[in-house]
């Protein structure tokens, strides 16, 4: 379990910028200073065993106050961070000097009220699932605040569980819709739509675990495609024809539950890009 070293205090009332709070886990350290034997024994086996960084098979996060907290992202970080780290509350310019356009770093794990990804176990039905983490790479919280009228102080913490075996597959994680300097909504419009395109990284079978759409109030439908073979399809009607259609995948529930992106996963076959078209948006 890590966890932030200092609790973050929320406000009362007020707008809250987003706090970036380092955390410490850099595993090479851990498996020399780790207080417990057993889990110090374990991670030099199982370094020894990866030298090139460990899976995650598990992972859970968990808010320390609830009733005030957005969302948070989990990051793999590769920055030193010390014991006694504390956050830094951005503003956009902020966010933008420190972390360049995007926040690249490998998205670990997640929490919003009412998710059901909140805890995820990545192995099924035999096959083993893990997504990889460097043997000296730190954690970077991103932790968005909404008051609600009671101050509060927030200490959250992430579970991960490393796998013991290589795993059969790598999950891979990315942010493939736009940039944070690149996503501006204008004022005062009814229909608004943006479009990015997602590329793999190889012409092989993919399978895609989950999509999650990330809109708030101002989202009104998301259309995803896929390009095969310079033809457009619909990657809702497809599994809608194969009778997988499930709710979707969804970190807000201002989305209403409607019908979308499939909550199984779906094997891709020859596919270059995943078109993300038509995100539409509604005056707020």
């Amino acid at each position: 379990v890590f966890e932030m070293a200092k609790p973050w205090k929320v406000p009362e009332s007020g707008r809250v910028d987003y706090v970036y709070y380092p955390v410490k886990m850099n595993l090479q350290e851990l498996s020399q200073t780790h207080p417990d034997p057993q889990k110090r024994e374990l991670l030099q086996d199982l370094l020894h065993k990866f030298p090139e960084g460990l899976y995650i098979e598990e992972v859970q996060v968990v808010p320390g106050a609830a009733p005030v907290v957005h969302h948070i992202q989990v990051h793999e970080h590769t920055g030193p961070v010390k014991d006694d780290n504390d956050g830094m509350q951005l503003n956009f310019a902020e966010q933008l000097m420190t972390y360049g356009f995007a926040i690249t770093t490998k998205l670990l794990g997640s929490f919003t009220p009412g998710n059901n990804d909140n805890y995820r176990r990545y192995s099924e039905n035999g096959r083993t699932i893990g997504m990889h983490v460097e043997p000296d790479a730190n954690l970077l919280f991103e932790l968005h605040y909404t008051p609600n009228g009671t101050a509060m102080m927030d200490r959250s913490k992430v579970g991960i569980r490393f796998a013991r075996q290589k795993p059969d597959a790598e999950v891979k994680t990315t942010l493939p819709f736009r940039r944070r300097g690149d996503f501006n909504i204008p004022p005062n419009q009814s229909h608004f739509t943006l479009q990015d395109v997602q590329t793999f990284e190889a012409r092989k079978p993919v399978q895609i675990e989950r999509i999650r759409p990330h809109m708030h109030i101002r989202g009104k439908s998301l259309m995803i495609q896929i390009l095969r073979n310079e033809q457009y399809h619909d990657l809702v009607r497809e599994l809608e024809a194969d009778g997988k259609t499930e709710e979707a995948i969804v970190s807000n529930p201002a989305l209403h539950g409607k019908k979308g992106i499939a909550g199984e996963t779906l094997l891709i076959r020859n596919s270059s890009a995943l078109i993300l078209k038509d995100l539409a948006f509604a005056q707020d």
